[in-house]
This record gives structure tokens, C-alpha cells and sequence, in this order.
């Protein structure tokens, strides 16, 4: 905190972990985004985010964003790579992962890469079928026991899912009841 405060109020907080913290101690410049778990923000938050952020860093030449998460692995990793793909930073996929995974000092893992690519395909308007077609059942098969496991519920199949359908681009289903 007491790095931050000598920001002024030329910071925001992007809040990924699982933790709200209270924000008057960041003089309320807290963006909160927790999700209890280990599960990446839903595609949906991704969007917003990136553009939260690039209105905020665009709107003064002094501001500066902060974003945190629990480990700075997973979510702040995803949310960089992001960002910086929507900057034009880059656009080569493995060039942005590898200079955001040698700042954290982290490697990708499969579900980051996943997001990577649903989200370059996305900014790129990928058509990934041209056809249509009914989606009528979802199944989850295997699934480890250890992960998106629901914070102190003491049943052990209880599990957080969310998912999101998009047509053309378009948010046209949330299981979270939270639209882009």
C-alpha cells in the first residue's frame, strides 16, 4: 500500500483474486473481479477488463494500472497477454507469452493458452464454423477433484462452472448472468 499511495490518484487496481480487499485503503481506485477458485475470469470479464484498462491508461498519459491475483500466474498473466495483444503490442502469440512469462517468471499452461487463443480469434473476428449447429449437451468427464472446488463447501463434488456461448462475436449466452 504504501508503495501505491505515493501514485496519487493516477492508479487502478484490477482485483482478480479470490479476495475482495477494502478499497478505501487505495483510496477506492479498487476494481474488484474475484472469483473463488482457481478458474481464469470468464471470457466475458476478460473483454471488459482489457478495455477497462485501456480507457483508464488512455484517458491520462500518468495513469497506471495495477493488476493483481493470488500467485500473479494465471489471471495476471492471461490479462497481460491480453492487453498487450489489444495494444498491438504484438501480434505474434508466442512472442507476447514468452515476454510476459519471463517477467512473472512463469510458464503458460494449457487453459492460458486456450484463453490466448479464443481471445486473438476473437479480436481477429475468427469464424470458427460456418455452419449451424444445436449445442444439446454438456458433459464433464474426469474432472479434478482439487480444481475450481467451491471455498469451504465440505461436499467434494461441489464445483464452480460457468460457460458462455458466442455467435458472430456476440455474447449470446452466460450461465453467470453477466453480459459484455
Amino acid at each position: 500500500q504504501e508503495k501505491i499511495s505515493k501514485f496519487s490518484n493516477e492508479y487502478k487496481i484490477w482485483n482478480l483474486s479470490e479476495y475482495s480487499y477494502n478499497p478505501r485503503v487505495f483510496d477506492l481506485n479498487v476494481i474488484d473481479y474475484t472469483r473463488p477458485g482457481l478458474p481464469c475470469p470468464s471470457f466475458c470479464d476478460i473483454i471488459i477488463i482489457i478495455e477497462e484498462i485501456t480507457n483508464w491508461l488512455k484517458a491520462e498519459s500518468s495513469n497506471l494500472a495495477f493488476i493483481h491475483c493470488q500467485d500473479s500466474f494465471s489471471r495476471t498473466s492471461i490479462i497481460l497477454k491480453c492487453l498487450l495483444y489489444y495494444l498491438s503490442y504484438s501480434r505474434d502469440i508466442e512472442e507476447i507469452s514468452n515476454i510476459v512469462d519471463n517477467k512473472l517468471k512463469t510458464k503458460s499452461v494449457g487453459n492460458q493458452k486456450r484463453y490466448l487463443i479464443y481471445f486473438f480469434d476473437y479480436m481477429n473476428n475468427f469464424k470458427i464454423n460456418k455452419f449451424s449447429f444445436s449445442l444439446t449437451k454438456i458433459s464433464i468427464v474426469n474432472f479434478s477433484n482439487s480444481l475450481n472446488k467451491i471455498p469451504g463447501d465440505q461436499n467434494s463434488d461441489s464445483r464452480l462452472f460457468y460457460l458462455q456461448i458466442f455467435q458472430n462475436s456476440q455474447l449470446i449466452y452466460n450461465s453467470e448472468n453477466r453480459y459484455c
